[in-house]
């Protein structure tokens, strides 16, 4: 999508990219790794997965400099690009 959005045509932009915990996925979720156990809440079963469950979040676009470039050029000048990068687990 991002390669047909004209140069400086977009006022502003908010995001909440995936937040890129591969290593969880790494160390349980790994192929031909032993099931999780389900625990006493089901969190290892979940965090096999990525982050809340979600296998999308290990899919590296929060990594990848080209993506936040082409989205840097879509601004007009002087505009607002919010990404909010948060996870309440880091203590």
């Amino acid at each position: 999508m991002l390669e047909i959005i004209e140069k400086e045509s977009i006022d502003s932009i908010v995001t909440d990219p995936p937040y890129g915990l591969t290593s969880i996925t790494k160390r349980f979720g790994k192929e031909g790794s032993a099931p999780t156990q389900y625990g006493k809440d089901g969190a290892f079963s979940r965090v096999s997965k990525g982050f809340m469950g979600k296998e999308w979040d290990g899919s590296g676009i929060e990594y990848n400099v080209e993506t936040w470039q082409k989205c840097y050029e879509a601004l007009k000048p002087r505009r607002i690009f919010i990404s909010i990068w948060w996870n309440k687990n880091i203590s």
